[in-house]
This record gives structure tokens, sequence and C-alpha cells, in this order.
């Protein structure tokens, strides 16, 4: 993926949301509106066909979050991982959340 910030937007069957999302040389970070903390790596596939994610969410304690987990006093990691075709200027996947699917569509804004 290219490198630069991208703007994020999710939906589950429990709400939909918004990420800023920066992405340099494999490196992804970034915040929900929410204040979930996004970190994680992309790259692509051994073929190259596609972009393959592996991101760490840390959502906020007493937050409940769109696949409907609530944390408790604690901040709480979750693991999403999934793929898509390039994102360039726009790409639409899911990214699995625990077993739960998450519809996002990625655009991309500007370069870093």
């Amino acid at each position: 993926m290219k490198n630069g910030y991208y703007e994020v937007s999710f939906k589950t069957n429990r709400g939909e949301g918004r990420a800023t999302v920066r992405i340099e040389d494999g490196l992804l970070s970034g915040e929900t509106g929410h204040g979930t903390r996004l970190d994680g790596l992309c790259g692509p596939d051994a073929e190259g066909g596609t972009v393959r994610f592996e991101i760490a969410a840390t959502v906020p304690a007493h937050t409940a979050s769109l696949i409907g987990l609530t944390t408790s006093d604690e901040s709480r990691k979750l693991m999403l991982r999934g793929e898509t075709p390039s994102c360039d200027p726009t790409a639409r996947f899911r990214l699995d959340v625990n077993g739960r699917a998450v519809e996002i569509e990625a655009r991309y804004v500007s370069a870093l």
C-alpha cells in the first residue's frame, strides 16, 4: 500500500465508526473517533495480488465495541486480520475481529 493517510469507515450489525490511519513502510497506526488505538502491519501477500493486514486495536476501559464487547476497568486488545486489493484510492473489504466480520472502506487521503 502507498504510504500516506487514509480515512477508514467501518460497519457492523451493531453500528458504524471512523478512524484516521497512517501507513508508512508497512507500519500502520491510527485512532478511531471513540479513542481505540490501532497499531499493526500491512503489506503485499507472497504473490503481490492483495494487501494483508494484522492490526492490534486497543479499546479503552468502559467502552462498548462495535462487535458487542464492553471493556471493564481495563483496556482490551483485539486482533484484526484481513486482506484487500490495493487501496488506490479506495478499497472495500472485511476484517475478522474475534470471529466477527467488520465491513471496511479505506480511502487514501494524502501523502505523509
